[in-house]
């Protein structure tokens, strides 16, 4: 498994081991390796680019779960180097012919691209990313989809994924907690997100069910949401109103412009570049579950108001807030 002390990796590995599963896990020295402190994993020195000297480790296995990659990279050619480049240096150990039971890439609903208004995006819809990091992502799809027959393979795509362990959607907690909440898209904007714990099942059930083979899914929530939504969400978890902090397209636009000129300067991804900016200003980031629901039996457990009592009350107990 790679991405084994990412947020999502840590869930699955702890989701493998529970039901009774060997877990090797390949990693590299730093601090986030204290994530899998306590756990019975095989620790598997390397990189996905040094994956060659575990050819033999990795043709016994069952399965494969491809996890790691970049969400914020400095230009469009570091993200294509780990998330296209990676899925390839990874899926290139498989022996063709080995034992292998699945090979489960791990990809994101930015590999489809936004949908129109009014309808959530499917899998059999033109894949139309809109960003590098989106066309880095369909870039690892299709390294899959090029194999063919050579082993069994499925692609889960979930949205913005949030849940203890978070970094990234924490930054609306983090806000929360003082009073605001700050709304970067459109008020009528319909977004999918999904809870870490609904992310594994359908990583789970992706590897194995014989169904899934060769099939791409949307792993998101039951449903869209608003931004009014999201925010009357984390009230309910703060307890308490927040006051709606828009962010205009000319401000969100200017913003990025200086992350990106910042980033050439530290040579560190910036927090908010303008493919990210231009994302988050689109009406329609609503995926549907439809297939993994039929094909898989998947059902999202959480929905945001509880999956966001339940985020913002364990970032409290660990002192995250």
């Amino acid at each position: 498994m790679t991405g084994a002390t990412g947020f999502v990796g840590t869930h699955l590995v702890r989701a493998l081991l529970g039901k009774g599963h060997r877990v090797a896990c390949l990693v590299r020295p730093g601090p986030n390796l204290k994530r899998l402190d306590g756990l019975d994993v095989e620790r598997l020195e390397g990189d996905i680019f040094s994956v060659e000297r575990h050819r033999e480790r990795i043709a016994a296995a069952d399965y494969v779960f491809h996890v790691a990659g970049v969400v914020k990279a400095l230009n469009a050619a570091a993200y294509d180097r780990v998330n296209r480049g990676g899925t390839e240096a990874v899926a290139g150990v498989v022996p063709a012919g080995s034992p292998l039971k699945r090979f489960v890439l791990v990809s994101s609903l930015a590999a489809a691209g936004p949908g129109v208004p009014g309808r959530p995006v499917r899998e059999d819809d033109p894949p139309a990313p809109r960003t590098a990091y989106g066309r880095s992502k369909r870039g690892g799809e299709e390294v899959l989809e090029r194999l063919g027959n050579r082993f069994p393979w499925s692609i889960v795509r979930p949205p913005a994924i949030y849940g203890p362990e978070d970094r990234d959607v924490f930054v609306f907690f983090q806000w929360a907690a003082r009073g605001i909440f700050p709304r970067p898209g459109r008020r009528d904007a319909r977004i999918s997100v999904v809870h870490v714990e609904d992310v594994v099942q359908a990583i789970l059930l992706a590897a194995e069910r014989p169904e899934a083979v060769g099939r791409t899914y949307f792993a998101g929530s039951a449903r869209g949401w608003t931004w009014p939504e999201i925010r009357s969400a984390l009230e309910g978890a703060v307890g308490r109103r927040l006051r709606v902090l828009p962010a205009p397209a000319p401000l969100l636009y200017a913003a990025a412009v200086l992350c990106e000129l910042c980033a050439l300067i530290t040579r560190k991804p910036p927090l908010i570049s303008i493919d990210k900016a231009s994302d988050v200003r689109r009406r329609n980031w609503e995926c549907s579950i439809d297939r993994a629901k039929a094909e898989l039996g998947y059902a999202p457990k959480w929905d945001v108001a509880e999956g966001f009592k339940s985020t913002y009350a364990w970032c409290k107990q660990r002192g995250w807030l």
